[in-house]
C-alpha cells in the first residue's frame, strides 16, 4: 500500500515556510505528496527589498509559478495550482473537490489568518 499526503496552503511559498523539511521527508520515503497550491500568489507582498522593484510587481504571477516549481523539485513532491484568486476565500468544499480525486491518507494545512483571505481556503 501506496501512502498519500495532502498539504494544502494559500500560497506558492506556503509550503517552504511551513513544513517543507515534513514533506521532503515524506516525499523521500516513497509517500507520494501532492502540495495543493489555493491562489497563485498574484497580490502578495513582495517582503524582499532588493526584489520590490516595478519589473518584480508586473511580473508577480510567473515568478511565483517559477519559485513553486523550483520548491517542488528541491521537496520532491507534486504540486497543483487550484485556480483562486488570492485573497479571494472560496468555500470549504471547492477546495477539496480541486485538490484531489483520489484522496489523501493524510493531509497537512495551516490555521486560517484573519489577515489574509485565502489562508481560509485550507481549512474544512
Amino acid at each position: 500500500m501506496r501512502f498519500r499526503l495532502l498539504s494544502v496552503h494559500a500560497h506558492p511559498d506556503d509550503e517552504s515556510s511551513k513544513g517543507a523539511a515534513t514533506l521532503a521527508k515524506y516525499a523521500a520515503e516513497g509517500v507520494e505528496v501532492l502540495v495543493a497550491t489555493c491562489t497563485g500568489g498574484e497580490r502578495g507582498d513582495v517582503l524582499n527589498p532588493a526584489m520590490d522593484r516595478p519589473g518584480v510587481r508586473a511580473d508577480l504571477p510567473a515568478i511565483r509559478r517559477a519559485e513553486m516549481e523550483a520548491a517542488r523539485r528541491i521537496l520532491g513532491v507534486r504540486q497543483r495550482f487550484l485556480g483562486f484568486v488570492d485573497s479571494g476565500p472560496p468555500t470549504r468544499f471547492a477546495t477539496r473537490g480541486r485538490a484531489s480525486r483520489g484522496g489523501p491518507a493524510s493531509s497537512t494545512t495551516r490555521a486560517p489568518s484573519r489577515r489574509s483571505g485565502s489562508r481560509r481556503c485550507t481549512t474544512g
